[in-house]
């Protein structure tokens, strides 16, 4: 799921893919979650950090409140910018920000 720039909340576009995830996790019904928060490298690496624990946060908060599932089931941790999945900068060094958006994400894993 990907986040806007400085935020955490859980976009619109993120809930058909959350109620896709929401059917495995009722199929897994003994299953862990982990759910990974992390941020572009725009921002102080503390303030990155609280940030994406705070998206790890409110994707575990979604899942209580819109499906019920466990909060003993699921982890949450940020990494902050440390984890970028995409370049965040253009070779050439100018700002990239169609990778910087894909790095704003939470990922989820399922402990089966």
């Amino acid at each position: 799921m990907l986040f806007d720039f400085d935020k955490y909340n859980v976009r619109a576009q993120a809930k058909p893919t959350l109620a896709k995830i929401n059917l495995l996790l009722r199929h897994y019904k003994n299953s862990q979650i982990l759910i990974n928060g992390h941020t572009d490298n725009h921002g102080a690496d503390s303030y990155n950090l609280e940030l994406s624990q705070k998206r790890a946060a409110a994707v575990k908060y979604y899942f209580i409140n819109v499906f019920k599932v466990q909060n003993t089931r699921m982890q949450t941790k940020g990494y902050g910018q440390t984890k970028p999945i995409t370049p965040n900068n253009r070779l050439d060094g100018s700002d990239n920000p169609v990778g910087r958006e894909k790095n704003r994400r939470v990922e989820l894993i399922i402990k089966t």
